[in-house]
């Protein structure tokens, strides 16, 4: 199917727009045959659109005008709390229409299917592999099928992964994970109303994603959902995770399985864009972007699988 037939599927018509706050990104958009309007100068949404927020200002007139209207279909990208740079944009936009939307919340429901059933899972892969334990009580979020056939407004990253996530670290968290990881790359995210734990850190977080991508080896040791290590081409970056986290530290926040199989020989890792978490396979995260940064450990290629003793026994 082609790039645009992807996003047809997925609102049910080829009539949508690519809606975002910088001109330099709507010309090259514009230039690939799509589309586009200016967030700054529209006071309503398309009835189909996909959007990039370069700013906070942006989102928030997003927010705004997504209230007041009802029958909207809307693919947000909030670029401007990882890399709200022209060339990050662009990459998104085309790991975007690369990606089959439809397909990946088939994929889902396939998933989700086999985290309600299951207690404990295993995955393996690429160097990596280990145990999560599920707490029953706690459901896998994703999307249910039927979720794009109405109006909807979500955001890019909801289409490509089934996650549980640590928000209140008062309360139990919703898996215990242990094992061996072997990192792709990382994703770093800092909400607008978020504080920097440092002074340096964003200059820090920036090579480390760097540092990663281009390793040789980046490995990450986790106990009872708890980092132990991570070692990148055999250095130790443990303390410097611990200080980009702040508060939230290195206890994992959050544990899910991506399906976005279409842009797993698309990814650059090297560039901080919230398409990179969808690729295909598991990733995990420490902080929450709020007390610190929001870190995601991206591992593609890794499979899960229900426990076979578990199952075994429940049988």
């Amino acid at each position: 199917m082609s790039a645009l037939g992807h996003l047809t599927r997925l609102f049910g018509s080829d009539d949508f727009a690519i809606l975002a706050d910088d001109n330099r990104f709507l010309n090259f958009a514009a230039s690939q045959g799509l589309a586009v309007q200016n967030l700054n100068t529209v006071d309503h949404l398309p009835e189909n659109s996909v959007i990039l927020a370069f700013s906070e200002e942006a989102g928030q007139k997003v927010s705004q005008l997504a209230s007041k209207q009802n029958g909207i279909r809307v693919v947000f990208c909030a670029s401007h709390v990882f890399d709200h740079s022209l060339s990050a944009a662009i990459y998104t936009l085309r790991l975007i229409m690369q990606s089959d939307f439809v397909g990946a919340i088939d994929r889902q429901q396939e998933v989700m299917q086999m985290l309600n059933a299951a207690e404990t899972i295993t995955f393996e892969g690429k160097g990596s592999n280990g145990v999560v334990h599920l707490e029953p009580s706690e459901p896998p979020n994703g999307l249910k099928s039927a979720c794009f056939k109405d109006a909807f407004v979500l955001s890019v990253a909801e289409f490509f992964e089934v996650h549980y996530s640590h928000v209140n670290p008062e309360h139990p968290l919703p898996f215990q994970l242990s094992g061996t990881l072997s990192v792709d790359g990382i994703l770093a995210a800092m909400r607008p109303d978020g504080s920097t734990p440092y002074e340096d850190a964003p200059q820090d977080v920036k090579r480390l994603i760097q540092e990663v991508a281009l390793a040789q080896s980046a490995t990450l040791d986790v106990e009872k959902s708890r980092i132990r290590s991570f070692k990148v081409n055999g250095t130790e970056r443990g303390d410097l995770l611990t200080a980009l986290a702040g508060a939230r530290g290195v206890q994992l926040t959050e544990f899910a399985v991506a399906v976005n199989s279409n842009i797993v020989h698309a990814v650059d890792y090297t560039i901080n864009s919230q398409l990179n978490e969808g690729v295909e396979g598991i990733h995990v995260a420490i902080g929450d972007g709020s007390a610190g940064y929001h870190v995601d450990f991206l591992c593609a290629g890794v499979a899960v699988r229900p426990n076979i003793h578990q199952a075994a026994q429940t049988a």
